[in-house]
């Protein structure tokens, strides 16, 4: 079964909490298109609550999960239907009052849609919990891993310098070189060693082809 819950449920997340982010704009603008934006944004949002919902109470049925997630679980579930809830209430009461609304109560309308999109933000986080900590609905990967006989650590990684294992001896690899043909033991200076000796430049003028 394809789970439509986690993909849905970025819609409302987003169009309600845009719709709260224009809703404040407007409060200081003169033009109407923030208000107008608000409004349709506000309007997909609910439609997306609404699916969120329904797809959320249908994947609750087949859920495994203890106690624990269980408590999360119920304050997402009424977290979310009282998201649903007050984001329709708004909808209709803006629908309605739209060509009549005051100042003041366009702005009590605005700081209402504004915690609608704290309770998304709170959502998120009771979802996040169950999913990221609890590990709801999440299929044991390592499990599957150690059954098909993969054990951790096992496999090996190959660098970019013509790659390697993991735990290889590398030691034999690296012979020390001379750094340079002449000594400094004794502190003697190395610009010495430089002069050409005469019967030497001799010769290598009569190499010359």
């Amino acid at each position: 079964m394809v789970k439509l819950h986690p993909a849905i449920v970025h819609f409302p997340v987003a169009l309600i909490s845009i719709a709260a982010l224009f809703a404040v704009i407007s409060l200081f603008r003169k033009n109407d298109f923030f208000k107008v934006a608000t409004f349709w944004n506000l309007l997909f949002g609910v439609i997306g609550a609404m699916a969120a919902v329904f797809t959320g109470l249908i994947e609750e049925q087949n859920l495994l999960h203890n106690e624990e997630v269980h408590k999360i679980l119920v304050k997402h579930k009424f977290n979310g239907f009282a998201i649903m809830i007050l984001s329709q209430i708004l909808l209709t009461w803006y629908w309605v009052r739209k060509n009549k609304i005051g100042k003041k109560e366009y702005a009590l309308w605005a700081l209402l849609l504004v915690i609608s999109s704290v309770m998304i933000i709170y959502q998120g986080f009771l979802g996040g919990r169950m999913v990221f900590d609890k590990g709801a609905g999440v299929k044991p990967v390592e499990l599957k891993m150690q059954k098909e006989g993969e054990s951790p650590g096992s496999h090996s990684h190959s660098d970019a310098s013509g790659g390697h294992e993991h735990g290889q001896d590398t030691s034999s690899s690296k012979k020390i070189q001379p750094a340079s043909g002449h000594d400094h033991k004794n502190g003697h200076d190395t610009a010495s060693s430089k002069k050409t000796v005469p019967g030497k430049k001799k010769e290598l003028k009569e190499m010359k082809y």
